[in-house]
């Protein structure tokens, strides 16, 4: 089994290509089986953003509860069941400073599903519905978020030759395709999903701080 750990910071626009390449390009048998996303727990609502991304490129996925020590002290619980179940991915909690719950994350990435298990967390085709389309039937690509992507990085991307990135151009001016504008929906869509999820699943307790300032507005 191969497979990519991912963390939510990654650069942008050339970095981000490559780890699109990685993820997508099947040409050279280099996709991997499994990617496991590392969340830190305290800070789950911007960590989420790459998880979303990564899980509409359905490759299985495995995430990593990172910091859970710290959301603990913070007074965030997380009901990491119902986290999971409305991922559709294992969901383990660990300590990597602690070195606490590691032997479980191993455990599960040994067995983890051979199949993308996840929910479609937006609805892809409806950002960009012409574009899509057609990308998918020329480039032969079954996901719409790679036909997605490559609307938005194929200049940059080392795997598609001259005339494929030509042709998605020349695709971007047939279909009014504005890359920043679809970006700016998709980010919003997704931050409704996360903004969901995390409504669900995740209660932060009152801390001293807060009575304190309630008991100052009254």
């Amino acid at each position: 089994m191969t497979f990519r750990v991912l963390t939510a910071s990654i650069p942008k626009v050339k970095t981000r290509s490559i780890v699109f390449s990685v993820l997508a390009d099947k040409s050279k048998g280099m996709v991997p089986d499994l990617v496991v996303v590392i969340l830190d727990a305290s800070n789950l609502k911007r960590n989420l953003l790459l998880y979303t991304q990564v899980a509409d490129l359905k490759i299985p996925v495995v995430v990593a509860l990172n910091m859970v020590d710290v959301s603990d002290k913070a007074g965030i619980k997380i009901n990491i069941d119902l986290f999971a179940q409305k991922l559709g991915v294992p969901v383990v909690p660990i300590s990597a400073r602690k070195n606490t719950g590691i032997d479980k994350l191993k455990s599960t990435i040994a067995f983890a599903n051979s199949v993308p298990l996840q929910q479609d967390t937006i609805d892809i085709e409806s950002i960009a519905p012409g574009i899509i389309a057609q990308i998918k039937g020329e480039m032969q690509v079954e996901n719409p978020y790679i036909a997605l992507q490559l609307a938005h990085q194929h200049e940059t991307l080392s795997y598609l030759s001259a005339a494929e990135s030509d042709r998605i151009e020349q695709l971007e001016q047939e279909h009014s395709f504005h890359s920043q504008k679809a970006q700016a929906t998709e980010t919003i869509a997704r931050y409704n999903f996360i903004n969901d999820l995390l409504y669900d699943t995740v209660k932060k307790a009152e801390t001293a701080h807060d009575r304190n300032h309630k008991q100052q507005d009254r």
